[in-house]
């Protein structure tokens, strides 16, 4: 270093100001976390929606299957009570990629079906208590607790 006369000499303060040997690093290390974060949030609400899709799906599923059952020329048929009876909950949901049978709710029996307007409501709630996605979600600020889904069909 040289010095220019009329020039002061540099305190230790304004050299340890002037070095930037290392600033990228600590850089990174600030924004490692929220780049982190993004990359959780990202997949947690990519898998809250595959889960509600397969919820969904797996609702108009059995809403169509109910056809068979109330054009069978049967009065007074309990479409849900006969959904379960022939294990067609159970061969929906085994056939989705997200959903188990113990978190799902289903009616035991749904007697007011059809409705006046010969429509058939099928409502699945699907609950996310405890799960890996409710964990995550929580880990990224976000509540999914459950997911309830209708799917209508008219005869």
């Amino acid at each position: 270093m040289t010095m220019t006369p009329g020039s002061a000499r540099p305190g230790p303060l304004s050299r340890l100001l002037g070095e930037e040997d290392g600033a990228v690093s600590v850089e990174f290390m600030i924004l490692l976390p929220a780049l982190l974060l993004f990359v959780v949030f990202i997949f947690v609400v990519s898998l809250y929606l595959g889960t509600a899709s397969d919820v969904q799906q797996a609702a108009q599923t059995l809403a169509r299957a109910t056809l068979p059952l109330l054009n069978s020329g049967e009065e007074n048929v309990d479409v849900c009570a006969s959904l379960l009876s022939s294990n067609m909950v159970q061969a929906v949901i085994d056939q989705t990629a997200f959903l188990s049978i113990d978190n799902l709710t289903f009616p035991a029996s749904c007697t007011d079906q059809p409705a006046a307007d010969g429509s058939v409501t099928i409502t699945l709630v699907y609950n996310l208590a405890g799960s890996t996605l409710n964990s995550l979600s929580s880990l990224v600020g976000l509540d999914f607790v459950q997911i309830e889904r209708s799917a209508v069909v008219y005869l």
